[in-house]
């Protein structure tokens, strides 16, 4: 992010904020409130590694998320799996 310090300063300051992605889920209703289903913030320079298959969400032996393991997906450009949602509290 790009800014001047003061509106009198010559130069730019320029701070790096953390790449995040926050996702909500929300169940859509039609005649009553929405509900809120869960959330899932990832970190984009430290990002969980995905599991291949849903079912090994949540799974410490086959998450590869849960053991610590990481990627960077600015190295990497891309990926794909699945990651686990959780309702906070």
């Amino acid at each position: 992010v790009k800014k001047k310090e003061h509106f009198w300063s010559l130069d730019e300051t320029e701070e790096k904020a953390t790449a995040k992605l926050k996702i909500q889920i929300w169940e859509n209703d039609t005649f009553s409130s929405d509900d809120f289903i869960g959330q899932l913030e990832l970190n984009l320079n430290e990002l969980a590694k995905p599991c291949a298959d849903p079912d090994h969400c949540g799974n410490p032996r086959k998450d590869p998320g849960l053991n610590g393991k990481t990627m960077d997906l600015f190295t990497q450009k891309s990926t794909k799996g699945w990651w686990a949602c959780y309702k906070p509290g």
